[in-house]
């Protein structure tokens, strides 16, 4: 069972990442229906942690791309995520990279009103 759940974890990363480089971002939806049963398929693989923080707070910031939706599941299943694995290092990189995508986000998506409503949510 531990096979497949280190598996499961190592492909929807790698999915997840790979969905990111594409030019539509629509689906991203999908990846975080069950954003909490995910978390705990991941929760045992520290390196899978790391990797599904990481892209999810690239998701939560990236409001010119993401729709509003996928930014609040995105965002929830990050929660999840950090409260549930308790640790603070993980808290602490997750924010710096929170900072760091949105800024860099900030200087491609602007603020115009086509995506205020999603730079509300993020």
């Amino acid at each position: 069972m531990q096979i497949l759940f280190k598996s499961y974890s190592a492909n929807f990363t790698r999915l997840l990442s790979d969905a990111l480089q594409e030019d539509t971002l629509t689906h991203v939806t999908h990846f975080f229906i069950k954003g909490q049963a995910v978390v705990q398929c991941v929760l045992p693989f520290p390196t899978y942690v790391k990797k599904l923080a990481n892209v999810c707070a690239r998701i939560t910031v990236m409001y010119s791309r993401v729709e509003a939706n996928s930014l609040i599941l995105a965002f929830n299943t990050l929660r999840s995520l950090i409260i549930w694995s308790q640790q603070k290092p993980l808290f602490d990189s997750v924010m710096k990279k929170m900072y760091n995508e949105f800024a860099r986000e900030s200087k491609i998506g602007g603020g115009g009103f086509l995506v205020q409503d999603r730079l509300r949510i993020a």
